[in-house]
């Protein structure tokens, strides 16, 4: 899933790091049981994000999630892919090789 929001809907000291704080917060609140790892700095087709893992619970269902924040020109992105979490070992890498093949237009 992809989420684009333009950056002019949002304050002008918004960055990326704040902008990743926003959003990680908010799944973190909507899944039960969940926790996190701490944002790292990644590099998309030339964009700088920070890539988060992510475990809770939603609808009763144990989820895993990689997310990417990502900033461009005029826009910050959220990119999630998510998996069961008894498939996460094996999903993993595909989840992360979708996410990086992603093109802003």
């Amino acid at each position: 899933m992809v989420i684009t929001e333009n950056k002019s809907d949002f304050a002008d000291d918004m960055t990326l790091d704040k902008f990743t704080d926003i959003t990680r917060q908010a799944m973190l609140r909507k899944a039960a049981d969940s926790n996190s790892t701490d944002p790292l700095p990644v590099t998309i087709n030339g964009s700088d994000g920070r890539q988060y893992a992510l475990d809770g619970i939603v609808n009763g269902v144990k989820v895993s999630y990689q997310v990417v924040a990502l900033e461009t020109d005029s826009n910050y992105h959220q990119i999630i892919a998510w998996t069961l979490q008894s498939r996460k070992a094996q999903n993993n890498s595909t989840l992360l090789s979708v996410i990086m093949s992603f093109r802003a237009t």
